[in-house]
């Protein structure tokens, strides 16, 4: 089976980028030829090194030329995408993202004879911003409308322009996607509510240094410490556990909580910290985002991860993370954690904003060790067997088989 997948990124290279590099190198592994071409910004393509089944175009940066390009222009590196295609003849194409050179794009997707395939690695299909949450920190309901240019949300360029990708992208692409894949049953059924289907659940997965998967899953010895890992917005929930925390605070001695990431929340964050008095502010850790060794540090300190989303989660890959090392989480009973995380049995599942009940669990679950410990043991368990990458991979291949091999192919 041939794959040629598409995907396009502005600035660094991020999860969508990872999780294609390691389904590329699964899938030429197992026999099946395959090519991923990147359509990014020019910063982009100076900083990455391609895979030699990867093929980077290069993007305009933002203004005139982007607009440009979006709209309808000859991008300069669309020629070079459909000798690759001509090329590479493959038997189907996977689409993993659809914002940059939309119209272009639209016209290749259109003359092609194989079935296409997207996956939705994001809200993007129904939201301007890709996350589903109002300013006032409501969840939306969602779709691309006028009315978003009302709402106070960040657009970026315009809501003409989202209405047009949208518009470009409903008329002509989604008619000729076979199958939409959604990384959780939440993610699925809110396509499905926009008139995008079929679709399929297929779990992400993270792929986990063998050290960490064969280390044993054992809590830390010292403080007690909740630790939170993403990105220091608003909708992530981080303002609630805090609130949490300092109320759990007074219960549990030692109490400390790591909130590691940066977002535009974060001097909030701090200086709420702060106004909850000079004990709470000192038991509370701001260490930016936490990669390779600084990360095993991070897993390493706390007994528990926090995945306190207020807004929509289409998966919530953290808490996969958590998961192999051993570590049991709370999280929010909203969009995609469900799916990973099961109350009871790895940790807890919250209502979102709840600080009185999210302080209450943080309480309980300190004040018994060895049930944590079960939650960490059976969040690896949970881990190994339905978030490995050969359990993605084999999914995704028997997806492209029935796709391949279905009706109206």
């Amino acid at each position: 089976m041939r794959v040629l997948r598409i995907n396009d990124w502005t600035g660094p290279p991020g999860g969508t980028e990872s999780y294609l590099r390691s389904v590329g190198r699964a899938l030429e592994a197992e026999g099946h030829p395959q090519k991923t071409v990147s359509i990014t910004d020019a910063p982009s393509v100076s900083e990455y090194r391609p895979e030699p089944w990867e093929e980077v175009l290069p993007l305009a940066r933002m203004g005139p030329g982007r607009l440009a390009e979006d709209l309808g222009a000859e991008p300069p590196g669309l020629l070079r995408l459909r000798r690759v295609v001509e090329e590479f003849h493959p038997d189907l194409v996977h689409v993993h993202h659809f914002d940059s050179w939309f119209v272009p794009l639209a016209r290749l997707l259109s003359k092609l004879s194989v079935p296409t395939v997207l996956t939705a690695h994001d809200a993007k299909l129904v939201c301007p911003i890709a996350t589903l949450v109002l300013p006032d920190g409501r969840l939306c309901e969602g779709r691309i409308l006028p009315r978003c240019q009302f709402t106070g949300c960040h657009v970026g360029l315009g809501i003409p322009y989202k209405l047009a990708q949208d518009r470009v992208f409903r008329r002509r692409v989604a008619p000729r996607v076979k199958l939409f894949i959604a990384p959780s049953r939440a993610a699925a059924q809110f396509l499905e509510r926009h008139g995008f289907g079929p679709t399929q659940v297929l779990a992400p997965f993270i792929d986990a240094p063998s050290s960490v998967e064969t280390a044993p899953p054992a809590l830390p010895n010292g403080e007690p410490t909740i630790g939170f890992l993403g990105r220091l917005e608003t909708y992530k929930g981080p303002f609630s556990l805090l609130e949490a925390f300092a109320k759990a605070r007074a219960r549990v001695p030692g109490l400390r909580l790591i909130l590691a990431g940066r977002g535009s929340a974060e001097p909030a964050l701090r200086a709420r910290a702060r106004a909850l008095g000079p004990e709470t502010a000192q038991a509370v850790e701001f260490p930016g985002w936490v990669n390779g060794e600084e990360k095993e540090r991070f897993f390493r300190r706390i007994h528990l991860l926090a995945v306190p989303s207020d807004g929509y989660e289409n998966f919530g890959l953290v808490g996969l993370e958590a998961f192999v090392r051993g570590r049991p989480a709370l999280g929010s009973h909203l969009g995609g954690i469900p799916d990973w995380l099961e109350d009871g049995k790895q940790g807890r599942l919250l209502p979102p904003g709840d600080v009185a009940a999210w302080s209450e669990a943080i309480v309980e679950s300190f004040a018994d060790r060895k049930r944590m410990e079960e939650w960490g043991r059976r969040g690896r368990e949970r881990y190994v067997a339905l978030f490995r990458p050969a359990a993605h991979v084999r999914g995704l291949l028997d997806a492209y088989h029935r796709v391949l091999d279905g009706p109206g192919k």
